[in-house]
């Protein structure tokens, strides 16, 4: 049986100046890339939008699940905003 890795990130970029955020984030990207599952905790949108999927979740509830698709990171960061805000 196969078992494939998984990293768990708490608000990875959460004390980290933006340069080395966004090399963080690039970093856990290519490593998702490699097949490690990579779940990444934040309330930074911006953050978010590096993920191939965003799950909302209220009180332990999923509340909505956002899709990146073929979005830019810049793209799925709108559709974040817009989605989060209604």
């Amino acid at each position: 049986m196969f078992h494939s890795p998984i990293i768990i990130c708490d608000e990875p970029t959460g004390n980290l100046d933006t340069k080395t955020a966004q090399d963080i984030m690039e970093l856990l990207v290519e490593i998702n890339k490699r097949g490690t599952t990579v779940i990444l905790v934040t309330d930074d949108s911006y953050m978010a939008s590096y993920s191939d999927r965003l799950l909302t979740i209220e009180d332990g509830i999923i509340e909505k699940e956002i899709l990146k698709k073929n979005l830019s990171n810049q793209e799925f960061y709108r559709l974040i905003i817009k989605e989060t805000m209604s």
